[in-house]
This record gives structure tokens, sequence and C-alpha cells, in this order.
């Protein structure tokens, strides 16, 4: 289990025996605020990779040996540097929203006798100005600048689309879809997919602000709002009713009925 803990000098980065909680090995001396570390696979090999106030560093998991270091370069905002989480975005690549008025993608290649060579590949202001971690999904990544939702190709930095639907709010990707859940409360799924955004479901779900990420486990959706908790169940969407006609006993009476049966009888039903 591996904690950012930022309790000290020599402990930004611990690791622990998840059966009771011993204390394995602390590493690193950097400031801690909203990071957390993840887990990556980079040439074969399983590390953790964690950013700290100054730095991006890649652990062995089982002994906080450091294997590979890099200055990111982030500033001290809540929207970059602070809160900066790597975001694995292809292969040994990382995308690092690490300044609030922009973002960077970098590149850990391994070299002879455990080596690695870390580079900058691109930095824009694509994905900015948020404090939601964008996440990545076939080339492509996803994230808020803003309050709009962008798609960015991930090999370029170019900028694929903008949607200011659904609104701000964080994203969380399931299969190939991307699960919205805005700091208003309504949740939203659309389609992971450079083409553009496309709505496949929402709901209206909390009424009180919502300031957290889906989870998702075991085919249940579970979100969280500023005081509740909701497991969510994705279903088969209903039968489409049949379209309204003139022939509809409800809908005949009406004006809209009796224009509809006037189109229905029209020869030039477009004009």
């Amino acid at each position: 289990l591996i904690v950012q803990t930022g309790a000290g000098k020599g402990k930004e980065i611990s690791g622990f025996r998840p059966e009771d909680g011993t204390l394995l090995w602390s590493a690193g001396d950097d400031e801690i605020n909203y990071q957390a570390p993840i887990a990556a696979t980079i040439g074969g090999r399983a590390q953790v990779v964690a950013a700290g106030g100054k730095t991006l560093r890649g652990l062995d998991a089982a002994s906080g040996k450091l294997l590979w270091s890099y200055e990111h370069k982030g500033d001290e905002t809540v929207m970059g540097g602070q809160k900066l989480i790597p975001v694995p975005a292809g292969e040994n690549r990382f995308l690092l929203v690490n300044k609030e008025d922009s973002s960077t993608m970098i590149r850990v290649t391994p070299g002879e006798g455990g080596t690695y060579k870390v580079e900058d590949l691109w930095s824009n202001n694509a994905i900015r100005g948020t404090y939601v971690i964008p996440v990545y999904h076939d080339g492509y990544v996803y994230g808020v600048t803003g309050f709009i939702l962008t798609c960015v190709d991930a090999a370029t930095g170019e900028t694929k689309w903008k949607s200011r639907e659904p609104g701000d709010g964080f994203v969380t990707l399931v299969g190939g879809h991307l699960v919205v859940l805005t700091k208003q409360g309504t949740l939203h799924i659309s389609e992971a997919s450079p083409a553009g955004y496309h709505e496949v479901a929402r709901m209206n779900l909390f009424e009180e602000q919502s300031w957290s990420t889906v989870a998702y486990a075991d085919g249940h959706l579970f979100a969280r709002s500023m005081a509740r908790l909701a497991r969510i169940d994705v279903v088969a969407q209903a039968a489409i009713p049949p379209a309204v006609t003139a022939a509809s006993s409800w809908v005949q009476g009406t004006g809209f009925g009796r224009f509809l049966a006037t189109v229905e009888k029209a020869p030039d039903k477009g004009s």
C-alpha cells in the first residue's frame, strides 16, 4: 500500500504492508498537498509513479528504491502542481497537468543498466484551469479545460473537440465510455471518441454539490455528493415508444392532432 505521507524529511512517500499496516519504507523530501501516487508499468517493470511539489519519481513498490526522477516544473497552485497526479497516456507516456495554465506530456524510456531517460513531448494549454484529473483511451486524452469537456490527441497535443455539455464535472473512464459527475450533481455517460461528444445516458442524481469522481466496481457505478452516496446500475435502454400520429386516440382532438392529419394527407409533406 503506497501513500504520499509528506511527513517530513525522507518521508514524502511510504510503503506499508496492507495486512497489518507495518511501515516497510519511506523515501523523498518533497512537499505533498493533494497529490496521489499511481501504479504504472514502464519497460515491463511495475513501478509507483508519484509527483511531489517539485519532482516526479518512479519507485520500486516493494523497496522504495528510486528508479528515476524528473523536475516537473509545476506551479504552486491547487489547479496545477499541488494536485499533480500523473495520467498514463500510452506506452511509457504520462500527461502532467502541472500548471494552472498548461499541461505537459512526457515519455519515460528505459535504457541500459536500469537507467531511464525522461523527455518532454509537448506542452500547451489544451487542458488547464481545472481540478479534474484527465483520463486516457485509445490514443486520446479526455479532460476539462475551464468548464469545458475537451478531447486531445495524446501524440500531438492537438485539440480534437470541445463540448459545453455536460458541464464542469469529474471524469471516469469505464470501458469505452466517459462517466461524468458534474459539480451540480448530474450524471452523464458518453462515448469516449475523438469524433465528438455523444451522450448516451444522463440522470439528475444529487440535489447538492458533488466534488468527486465516480467509481466503478462489479458492474456498478458509485457516486458521492457532499451529503450522500449512491449506487447506480446501468441497464439496457427501454424500448422507444411508438411515434405520435393522428391515429393516437388522445391526440386526434387536439390542434396538433389535426395538423398531423393534414400532413399525412398532404401530397407535398416537405412544404
